[in-house]
C-alpha cells in the first residue's frame, strides 16, 4: 500500500504532482491511501499518515502484488491528455471539506488515461455524479460567503487588537497603520479562502480588510493578498457604530405584503443568521407582518403628487 501525506488545504498543483507521478507509474487507484495534515488514520487501514512523509512501493515489489506485467509500470509512457474542464473541476473538488476527494479524482484520472477517455460524459457514473455534487457544494459555499459577508469599520485603536486574526507576512507593514480596517467573520463548509480572496480583492480593491474564519484568514492591504491557513478559534466581538443605521435601514425598506419564509429560508439558511446583522429583526418583522398587511389593504388610497397627473401617468 502507498500512502500520500498531502499538506493542509492542498492545491491543484500539489496534487498534481503526485497524481501524475503514480499515474507515470502505473499504480492502480486501489493501491494508493491519500491523506492530509487534518486527516485521521483509516480504522482499518494497515497504515497511517504519521508514520512516514511518502511510503512508495518499488517498481518489482508492485508488480509482484497487483500482477502487472513490467513493460506497464516504465517510465517512457505516452503523455497523459485532460481536459480543460476536468482540471477546473479538481480545483473546486480540492476545496471541498470531504477526505475521500484527493481518491476520487485520482480514481477518474486513472479512468480517462485507462480506457475511459469520456467518463465525464456519464452523468449517472457513481464518481462523475459525486465530483459534481462536490463542485456544486463548493460553488454554492462560494457564493454564501460573497452574499452573506458584512464588514465592520475597525478604529486603529482596535486593530491590535485583532492581530491574531491578521496573517503575519514580510509583505505587511510592521508600523501602525492610520487607516481604518474593515474586519468581517464568516464561517465557511469548506476551504474557499483563495476563491473568495480573489473575489474581495477585486471588489474592495481600494480599503484595507481583514476576513477571519474558523480556518483561516484572509487579509489585503491594498498592495498584497495575504491568505493565512492557522485555525481561529474564537470569533472577535467587533461591532461598528453603523449597524443601528443599518436596522433602521432594513427595517424601513421591509414590505409585509412580500413576505415568503420558505423562500428566505432556501436563500439564507438559519445557519447563517447569528454573523448577519440584519436578521435580528426578522422574528419582530415577519411576526407584525399580517397585522402591517390588512392595516395597508385597508387604508384609502392617497392622492397622487402633481406632477403625475402633468406627466400624463394618471388620469
Amino acid at each position: 500500500m502507498i500512502v500520500i501525506n498531502l499538506p493542509f488545504a492542498c492545491t491543484f498543483a500539489q496534487w498534481r504532482v503526485e497524481a501524475k507521478d503514480l499515474l507515470q507509474r502505473n499504480i492502480h487507484p486501489y493501491r494508493v491511501e491519500w491523506y492530509s495534515v487534518s486527516d485521521e488514520p483509516d480504522l482499518f487501514s494497515d497504515t497511517s499518515p504519521a508514520t512516514t512523509n511518502k511510503t512508495r512501493a518499488t517498481e518489482e515489489e508492485y508488480r509482484l502484488n497487483a500482477h502487472v506485467p513490467a513493460e506497464a509500470t516504465s517510465s517512457g509512457t505516452a503523455p497523459i491528455m485532460i481536459s480543460a474542464a476536468f482540471i477546473r473541476q479538481c480545483k473546486l473538488a480540492l476545496c471541498h471539506r470531504s477526505t475521500d476527494k484527493f481518491a476520487l479524482l485520482y480514481r477518474l484520472l486513472w479512468r480517462i488515461s485507462h480506457d475511459e477517455p469520456h467518463v465525464l460524459d456519464m452523468a449517472m457514473d457513481a464518481d462523475v455524479k459525486k465530483l459534481a455534487l462536490m463542485c456544486k457544494a463548493v460553488r454554492r459555499d462560494l457564493h454564501k460567503m460573497t452574499a452573506f459577508v458584512r464588514f465592520d469599520c475597525v478604529s486603529t485603536e482596535r486593530c491590535s487588537d485583532l492581530d491574531s486574526a491578521r496573517p503575519k507576512t514580510s509583505a505587511q507593514n510592521s508600523e501602525p497603520t492610520q487607516e481604518p480596517l474593515y474586519y468581517a467573520w464568516f464561517e465557511p463548509e469548506h476551504n474557499i479562502l483563495v476563491q473568495a480572496g480573489e473575489f474581495f480583492m477585486k471588489r474592495f480593491s481600494n480599503v484595507q480588510w481583514t476576513i477571519a474564519t474558523p480556518v483561516g484568514s484572509i487579509y489585503w492591504d491594498k498592495v498584497h493578498l495575504t491568505i493565512d491557513h492557522s485555525p481561529i478559534l474564537t470569533k472577535p466581538d467587533v461591532h461598528d457604530d453603523i449597524v443601528a443605521l443599518w436596522d433602521t435601514y432594513y427595517a424601513s425598506i421591509f414590505n409585509p405584503a412580500r413576505l415568503k419564509l420558505k423562500a428566505m429560508h432556501a436563500e439564507m439558511p438559519r445557519k447563517y443568521w447569528h454573523n448577519l446583522p440584519e436578521t435580528n429583526q426578522i422574528s419582530a418583522l415577519s411576526t407584525d407582518a399580517p397585522t402591517r398587511k390588512h392595516t395597508m389593504l385597508a387604508a384609502k388610497p392617497s392622492r397622487p403628487p402633481r406632477w403625475a397627473k402633468k406627466s400624463g401617468l394618471i388620469k
